[in-house]
């Protein structure tokens, strides 16, 4: 039992339970062997789990208050990269959206902002087409509606976002 997560009569009712709800079989032998071998996999598992909900509740509301309320209306900038620190910071910024973007996919599962987490690892990511996917992101009723708050709440305008162009 020391140095247990879960103590395995504790499983064995969980899974008991689940059976019974789903009214189909449940290899409880091969799941509870599974974790009960992979224990400290799990709680690694939930320790990151909880870092990054908390790390997004952190960090996304303060790089949504910082945005220019232009945005997603003036052209974007392109980035001459002739000095070799430039050049590590592009790579430094593509891959901190390439983290929050699997981070987002990911927290659309288990907790945490993951539309916004998206939305942020798409607008770091240095792709073709990025503007049409952050714009698809942020017209979506529900994330248009966190940022306006988040940017209320910071005493800043809402962002202005173009309407979507007729086919």
């Amino acid at each position: 039992m020391k140095g247990k997560i879960f103590p395995e009569s504790v499983l064995r009712a969980r899974l008991l339970r689940l059976h019974l709800r789903q009214g189909g079989p449940v290899y409880e032998g091969v799941v509870l062997d599974w974790i009960t071998d992979h224990e400290h996999l799990l709680g690694w598992l939930t320790l990151f789990s909880v870092l990054f909900f908390v790390g997004s509740i952190l960090a996304i509301p303060a790089v949504i208050v910082c945005l220019p309320r232009d945005f997603f209306t003036r052209p974007s900038m392109r980035m001459s990269l002739k000095e070799p620190m430039k050049c590590l910071g592009v790579v430094i910024k593509n891959l901190l959206g390439f983290i929050f973007f699997v981070l987002g996919i990911l927290m659309l599962f288990l907790p945490g902002q993951g539309l916004l987490s998206i939305l942020l690892g798409i607008s770091l990511l240095d792709i073709p087409g990025k503007r049409k996917w952050q714009l698809a992101l942020v017209r979506r009723p529900g994330v248009r509606r966190a940022i306006d708050w988040i940017r209320l709440k910071a005493s800043r305008p809402p962002l202005e976002i173009p309407k979507p162009a007729d086919p």
